[in-house]
């Protein structure tokens, strides 16, 4: 969650697109994408409340460098094609961030099934690993989902090892990445014990004030956000509220067709590609630009795909 004192390369006048945005998107965002209105894979119900498209990350329906800024997060250990999400991020935007919980993480709360990698961010470029190819049980079963739920102690530790369990990734121009690397140096950290030299890559000494001042800090914070869980949530949607959006997007200037690249033009009733006239359908009131869901021709039936 991007919290205002979060501090991000966004300026003020900086269209912001966040996608697979889902039921707690950030203040800052102006347009939101989604693959699913239904919970699927969320953790609630999907808010739209600004402007808003159905589309799959690894297929965005919109132009080249569209936007200044993309926020992406807890995404990337949901996709199947993360190669394809990585460059189509790149692609629609100049600059953007990731966050997505670490190969720590994943290991010590392995109740998610449905994530498919285990990822770490190593030289400043994200690796991804397929949880099918490595070790992805725990002895520790639901020990740790637990206590993250209701320790303040767990919270502590979290927040005190934050680089060890969270990946906050900034890029500008385009994603660093490798999926299932084959450098045995990138390959090592996922299929070997570590040692000391691998642990000071996310956990750095600290003399023993730095530790104690760190651990005041965390006091603090950690507390205060336990605290204030459900107040956080509801600053989030004042300053929402209050952020200089841009208040008029061109919508038309910022989308292509997800399927052939071509232009396209909005009506009341649905989305039409002039190059290949493929039709996008409104579902509950959004426009739905995922390539699979398309209409060859506009004069074929009209699906339900709700």
């Amino acid at each position: 969650m991007i919290l205002p004192f979060n501090k991000l390369d966004i300026s003020i006048k900086d269209l912001v697109l966040e996608v697979e945005s889902g039921h707690r998107p950030s203040y800052c965002s102006d347009v939101l994408c989604d693959k699913y209105l239904t919970e699927k894979e969320r953790g609630g119900t999907l808010k739209k409340d600004r402007l808003f498209f159905l589309a799959d990350c690894e297929s965005l329906p919109f132009k080249d460098k569209a936007f200044d800024y993309t926020i992406c997060c807890q995404v990337f250990e949901h996709v199947q094609d993360l190669a394809k999400c990585c460059e189509e991020l790149s692609r629609v935007s100049k600059k953007g961030y990731i966050e997505t919980p670490s190969l720590f993480w994943k290991k010590l709360h392995p109740t998610r099934k449905y994530h498919r990698w285990f990822i770490l961010l190593i030289n400043n470029t994200l690796i991804f690993y397929n949880k099918d190819k490595c070790e992805q049980n725990s002895v520790f079963g639901k020990l740790f989902e637990i206590m993250y739920s209701n320790s303040l102690e767990y919270h502590l530790f979290f927040q005190a090892y934050r680089n060890l369990f969270k990946i906050r990734y900034e890029w500008r121009d385009r994603i660093n990445y490798v999926v299932n690397p084959g450098e045995e140096y990138f390959r090592s950290f996922f299929l070997k014990p570590w040692g000391i030299k691998e642990y000071r890559n996310f956990y750095p000494e600290r003399s023993f004030n730095k530790q104690a001042a760190d651990f005041l800090g965390n006091l603090f914070s950690t507390s205060l956000l336990l605290v204030l869980r459900k107040p956080r949530e509801c600053m989030g949607r004042v300053l929402k509220e209050y952020k200089k959006r841009t208040t008029k997007i061109d919508t038309e200037s910022i989308l292509f067709c997800p399927y052939c690249k071509g232009h396209i033009k909005i009506a009341a009733e649905q989305i039409k590609c002039l190059k290949c006239d493929a039709i996008f359908v409104y579902r509950n009131g959004v426009p739905d630009m995922v390539p699979e869901n398309y209409r060859k021709r506009s004069y074929e039936k009209h699906v339900d795909y709700s």
